[in-house]
């Protein structure tokens, strides 16, 4: 059965709507950034922004870029400043943060089980284990490394990688 040119042709884009994240009214035309929540209008996300920032890849990758721009400026002051000791753990302490960051926009795009956010995921998650392995190699930082984090991200990591080669073994 042969299909008809016409049938075969490029459709139009469809929107999908979903409602809204705060109260509940259908068909909301007004997304977040993130892409995962949806409202009514520019009001009631304002509402809801406070408790929607925690779980919101968006906001979440906003910290990440902030704290990076920090952690530039406090590597460049702990290296000519002389309370280096001081800034060095204010270095580490905020390294330790974004890993934490990049280990929570792991799990929220991981969450979605979009096929592209998995590239993501996984990108955010080898981010996490870097940092904590390079924090874990400094040993004269050990007193106040929490060694559970890198842990954590390393099981976080490999069970990303299980649920990859299942869904590679289904295709």
């Amino acid at each position: 059965m042969e299909q008809s040119k016409a049938d075969m042709s490029p459709q139009p884009p469809t929107f999908e709507y979903r409602n809204c994240g705060l109260c509940a009214a259908p068909n909301t035309p007004v997304k977040c950034p993130c892409q995962a929540t949806h409202y009514c209008d520019r009001e009631c996300q304002r509402k809801d922004k406070e408790a929607h920032k925690e779980g919101c890849t968006y906001w979440v990758r906003q910290n990440i870029d902030r704290l990076r721009k920090e952690l530039q400026v406090l590597k460049a002051e702990s290296n000519c400043s002389a309370p280096r000791l001081e800034r060095k753990v204010e270095v580490v302490q905020k390294e330790d943060d974004l890993a934490g960051l990049h280990q929570t926009v792991g799990k929220l795009l991981r969450s979605t089980l979009l096929v592209g956010n998995c590239e993501l995921a996984e990108e955010h998650y080898k981010q996490a284990l870097q940092i904590y392995c390079r924090l874990a190699a400094l040993a004269k930082w050990h007193w106040f490394f929490n060694k559970q984090l890198l842990v954590e991200a390393l099981h976080a990591y490999q069970s990303w990688c299980s649920l990859q080669s299942v869904a590679q073994q289904g295709e």
